[in-house]
């Protein structure tokens, strides 16, 4: 491992491989909370008109958002544990990850 971090590029290519990773996962988050604000700004003015204050709603966005990331979190981590678990042909695991 040494070896391959002094004389080749690849621990540079994994970091610029999952900085970006990152950053179009972010990109595509916050589109897609964008999206769900536009499409319900009525839905958000009928519960202003009704008397709840900005910090409630604030509060029933981040739950929302936060229900879903632990969604796709879930179903992403499921998803590579059974990949793991399928790809193998020695038996042994395909990756570690404590």
């Amino acid at each position: 491992m040494a070896y391959w971090a002094q004389n080749t590029g690849i621990p540079i290519n994994f970091g610029i491989t999952v900085i970006l990773g990152i950053i179009i996962g972010i990109a595509i988050s916050i589109q897609t909370l964008y999206t769900f604000m536009v499409e319900n700004m009525k839905q958000f003015g009928t519960f202003k008109a009704i008397g709840i204050s900005n910090g409630e709603l604030a509060m029933m966005i981040f739950l929302q958002s936060s229900f879903v990331a632990v969604i796709g979190y879930g179903i992403g981590v499921g998803l590579m544990a059974i990949m793991g678990l399928n790809v193998p042909r020695n038996g042994e695991l395909a990756f570690y990850t404590p």
